[in-house]
């Protein structure tokens, strides 16, 4: 993994972990595909992010890795 994959990776998580929903537009790119959520673009992560916070609220998921 790259640096720059890596560092885009760590913003991801904070963004999550902090609910700073609008950070999508940053990460995300217009054409970025979620498999998960079979859905285009940061807006369809937006309202993923939203949707999954409103139902659990104090969930903060980790990453395992080394944050170098």
């Amino acid at each position: 993994m790259t640096d720059e994959v890596r560092a885009a990776a760590w913003r991801m998580y904070a963004a999550f972990n902090a609910h700073e929903h609008t950070a999508t537009e940053e990460i995300f790119t217009t054409d970025f595909f979620s498999h998960p959520l079979g859905a285009t673009g940061p807006e369809s992560v937006t309202r993923a992010w939203q949707q999954f916070h409103e139902a659990f609220p104090g969930v903060q998921p980790r990453y395992g890795g080394n944050r170098q």
